[in-house]
């Protein structure tokens, strides 16, 4: 089964560079001891996985850039990179991870096959950084399959064994999946995913962030042989009204 699961994702990871999507964040942070919990930002990106990489653009940007995604953010509060694809590459495309079977469990009301992993720090990819500190970090996380389908339901990854010249005590990333219609296909993609960094002082930083507006990019070139098409006419832009539904959300 978990072989079954492993190849599953494979084939879902490999579809990914064709693909971007918006990724939005909200940085919130907490201070030690303290209820109450700050707002710091809304960040909005471009994510695509290039090279094995995700590389980040300004909505509407001409090209993506080779920069890393704490350059795009304000100072304060944490970032991160891998919910789009890297921890799922890391965890299913690599011999690093030892699996165990954890069980049957209902998740959101599915029963779901649960699989519980550890990679150790030595053959980890997991960084950490805290200012102009970093190391890597060892990990262990689970995982949730749809006991049906064996569709990807939830990936948890939870930092352990980190450096301890990097001020973080702790670190985690729970990214949930879901089926997106694209083309007419449903494709197996992240939807949503939670991030909570602690530090050493006792702040935890939170971000939330979601996956929209997937598009799909392909490529076709056409060779013809004697004289070119007539041009037709620009078509002029049609206006519809619409009735949206009740209860749809807008964000601006």
């Amino acid at each position: 089964r978990l072989a079954k699961i492993k190849v599953k994702m494979a084939e879902n990871l490999e579809r990914l560079p064709d693909y971007t999507c918006l990724q939005t964040i909200e940085r919130t942070q907490r201070a030690a001891g303290s209820q109450r919990t700050q707002f710091i930002d809304a960040l909005r990106l471009e994510v695509a996985l290039v090279g094995g990489k995700e590389l980040y653009a300004w909505p509407g940007g001409k090209r993506f850039e080779d920069r890393e995604i704490r350059d795009f953010a304000a100072p304060g509060g944490a970032i991160s990179n891998g919910s789009f694809a890297l921890h799922a590459r890391a965890v299913f495309l690599s011999n690093a991870p030892v699996f165990h079977f954890a069980g049957k469990e209902l998740w959101r009301g599915k029963p779901a096959f649960r699989y519980d992993f550890s990679v150790a720090q030595l053959v980890s990819g997991y960084q950490i950084r805290s200012g102009d500190r970093q190391g890597f970090a060892g990990y262990h996380g689970s995982f949730w399959a749809d006991a049906e389908t064996l569709d990807l339901l939830r990936l948890e990854v939870v930092a352990d064994h980190i450096p301890p010249e990097v001020p973080v005590s702790g670190a985690s990333n729970s990214i949930d999946y879901g089926r997106v219609s694209l083309g007419g296909k449903d494709f197996l993609l992240p939807v949503a995913a939670d991030l909570r960094l602690l530090s050493i002082d006792g702040t935890e930083s939170r971000n939330a962030i979601r996956f929209t507006g997937w598009r799909h990019y392909s490529g076709q070139t056409l060779l013809t042989f004697g004289d070119a098409p007539p041009t037709p006419d620009p078509v002029k832009p049609r206006l519809e009204r619409l009735a949206l539904p009740a209860g749809l959300e807008f964000e601006m």
